[in-house]
């Protein structure tokens, strides 16, 4: 795989965040139905360019494994990277179902928002609110669908013993800070959904209400 292969997976997933990004840009948040299919188109397109990188970097990695002679180690980083991948699976996994939890919870919020301005109350610092945790939701959905499906194996510069090692350890090492920041990410959707909230629990003169707690 290489140096090569990394620095083009990275650029890659720059240019398609990038694109996600641009595709947020003068969007009107409070209204959910005007933004999700254009959000949704997004996603998808940068999905199917992350499954093409994983299949090529792939590819690369069975090509640089041939090259191994030691069994045992052409065995032990085989099981290295199923379980990388496997960790980065689960994970998302975790917090795709944790951010449609938030998008629940969200959505109550919003609904009992609409209630009180029916009856007259000045809603206007919940709404915006509301507005500011549908946007971090998105993000954070965005960030963990990239991380999905990015290429998550071992990257091999070298087969040679004595640089295999490090080539496994900076691996893992990418994969954890990948992860990291996607982390962070659902947990500022949280923070927003949890400002949304408070802001709707002071207009009523009610109790704050908890949010779950991540546990990706």
């Amino acid at each position: 795989m290489g140096k090569r292969g990394l620095v083009l997976g990275m650029v890659l997933a720059a240019v398609v965040t990038g694109s996600v990004a641009r595709a947020q840009e003068d969007i009107d948040y409070q209204k959910p139905n005007t933004w999700r299919p254009t959000i949704k188109a997004t996603i998808k397109d940068m999905r199917t360019q992350l499954l093409e990188l994983r299949a090529r970097q792939k590819e690369e990695l069975r090509m640089k494994m041939g090259q191994i002679k030691d069994v045992r180690k052409k065995t032990l980083v085989e099981r290295i990277g199923n379980r990388m991948c496997d960790t980065n699976t689960r994970l998302t996994n975790n917090m795709k179902r944790y951010l449609e939890n938030l998008s629940r919870i969200l959505d109550r919020v919003e609904a009992r928002m609409q209630k009180a301005r029916d009856t007259g109350e000045n809603v206007a610092g919940a709404e915006e609110k509301i507005a500011a945790a549908r946007k971090a939701i998105t993000d954070a959905k965005t960030a963990v669908d990239e991380q999905a499906v990015r290429p998550c194996t071992v990257t091999l510069a070298s087969t040679e013993s004595a640089v295999l090692k490090t080539e496994v350890k900076n691996s893992i090492a990418g994969l954890e800070v990948q992860l990291k920041g996607v982390r962070t990410k659902v947990k500022e959707a949280r923070q927003a959904v949890t400002a949304a909230i408070v802001a709707l629990a002071q207009v009523l003169g009610e109790k704050v209400e908890s949010v779950p707690t991540i546990q990706p």
